[in-house]
């Protein structure tokens, strides 16, 4: 890629590339030198190199108990040679209920290859808020992790209530009471 239109050298021996990273990750910058003579061949490239995290992330809630992370662009078409995906539960949030939680977090690691635009989180707590973390990592570095907050949906409960009961208050109105009701 030719870059006399992007570069300057205003030192010996120094080439500046004046473009924010963005632009240039991904670009492989070569050098070579001309003279009256004529051009000498590439001495050295040098491919950007940066982490950017998964472009347009989606979350959408699959089941009470599952979500579903999708990107636009695959990580092996970025540089990316793997991603992390840690998710927790977020304490106090939406959780209503004796059911348990163990509040353990999770993590999913895979290399860029295995996973091509998106990847299912089962097994969580239904009606819970969770707290995503991704992480990518290149061959240089790891990159700023990127957060997001999801809240599962609420299913039907598993069975009726314990007992119910109900008693005529009026000849035109009741009373209905009823035990807990299962997770």
């Amino acid at each position: 890629q030719t870059v006399t239109d992007r570069a300057q050298s205003t030192y010996q021996n120094v080439l500046a590339i004046n473009q924010p990273l963005a632009d240039i990750i991904g670009s492989t910058f070569s050098c070579s030198v001309e003279n009256a003579v004529g051009i000498s061949p590439v001495s050295q490239s040098l491919t950007i190199m940066g982490v950017p995290p998964p472009p347009n992330v989606t979350i959408a809630v699959v089941s009470p108990t599952s979500i579903k992370l999708t990107w636009e662009d695959d990580f092996e078409s970025i540089g990316v040679l793997s991603c992390t995906i840690s998710y927790e539960r977020v304490t106090g949030a939406m959780q209503q209920g004796p059911c348990p939680f163990n509040g353990d977090s999770n993590e999913l690691t895979f290399v860029s290859h295995d996973v091509e635009t998106g990847v299912i989180i089962t097994q969580l707590e239904e009606f819970s808020t969770y707290s995503i973390v991704i992480t990518t990592r290149n061959a240089m570095r790891y990159s700023t992790p990127t957060t997001w907050e999801v809240t599962t949906s609420q299913a039907a409960p598993s069975s009726a209530p314990e007992w119910m009961n109900s008693t005529a208050t009026t000849s035109t109105s009741i009373t209905v009471q009823w035990g807990a009701v299962p997770c």
